[in-house]
């Protein structure tokens, strides 16, 4: 396991992060009625292209429906999120469980463990080429995880510039018992340019809380904050921040100020490069709070 995160014995140039809440705002997200039961919403940092779970009509043959994540475009005029049929092409194929679109464009896309077959969990990054307009999987032989024994729900990916025209990638993931034997746990890896990936031990001090249940997680761009949902002891979920602290750890920290509904869980947080805009799950709408 490597020791935290080396970029505090590195020098960095880190965008300024702003804070966590509270927020003057909450308002439901706008999705196409041709998005049904949209969920786990993801968002690019241009805040015009994104991602979400939903049941869709094929756009290549309307009277088949696909269910799982698709790429979706903000319409400015109707202030809606809508099916990019450009984009979707043929992400349909992978029969992905779930997906988060990255700063870069690429996703994150999880399978689940199939019980029938025994088949084991998989995460891969996909890339869209601009050519041939196709989705595919990432050439690069570094796998994302190496560790298949529990199902994994990847958070967003941050990329800090290092000294010397270096490059250091993070990325957030929550590994889920599905054999509900013992809590959900974070875990945050990093990747030096031509080097594997490897599992921090910076979220360590959440794995070890006791009463801490955690099922989504996302970081801001300059490494400084995590933000995740949880539930604490068994009640509603709710959404923290952690700030990064001295020994290059994230602890508990504390709930973000939403206004929470104490019969709800808030769950699926997701910020683009920082706090100003946090989006989250409450009730089976998506809310963002501004």
């Amino acid at each position: 396991m490597c020791c935290g995160g080396c970029d505090l014995v590195i020098p960095l140039t880190e965008p300024q992060n702003v804070a966590c809440g509270p927020y003057a705002s909450i308002t439901p997200v706008m999705f196409d009625v041709g998005l049904e039961e949209p969920s786990d919403f993801s968002i690019h940092y241009d805040g015009t292209q994104g991602m979400v779970r939903a049941r869709v009509k094929l756009p290549a043959n309307p009277a088949m429906t696909y269910t799982g994540p698709v790429p979706i475009v903000f319409d400015a005029p109707t202030a809606t999120w809508k099916l990019d049929p450009e984009r979707f092409a043929n992400i349909d194929t992978f029969k992905l469980d779930g997906g988060h679109l990255l700063g870069d464009g690429s996703v994150f896309g999880w399978r689940d463990l199939v019980v029938v077959t025994n088949a084991p969990p998989e995460l891969n990054r996909y890339l869209f080429s601009t050519t041939n307009r196709m989705w595919g999987t990432e050439a690069s032989g570094q796998p994302l995880e190496t560790d298949l024994s529990r199902n994994l729900r990847p958070g967003n990916e941050i990329v800090l510039p290092l000294e010397n025209n270096g490059m250091l990638r993070f990325f957030v993931e929550i590994r889920v018992d599905y054999e509900q034997l013992k809590k959900n746990q974070i875990v945050i890896r990093q990747k030096f340019v031509n080097q594997p990936w490897l599992a921090t031990d910076q979220a360590d001090k959440l794995a070890r809380s006791e009463t801490l249940d955690p099922s989504a997680a996302v970081m801001t761009a300059d490494h400084a904050v995590l933000v995740y949902a949880a539930s604490d002891n068994g009640a509603k979920q709710r959404i923290y921040a952690s700030r990064r602290d001295a020994e290059d750890q994230f602890d508990v920290g504390r709930p973000i100020e939403l206004d929470s509904d104490a019969d709800l869980d808030d769950t699926e947080p997701w910020i683009a490069q920082d706090c100003t805009t946090l989006y989250f799950r409450r009730g089976g709408v998506t809310y963002r709070a501004q």
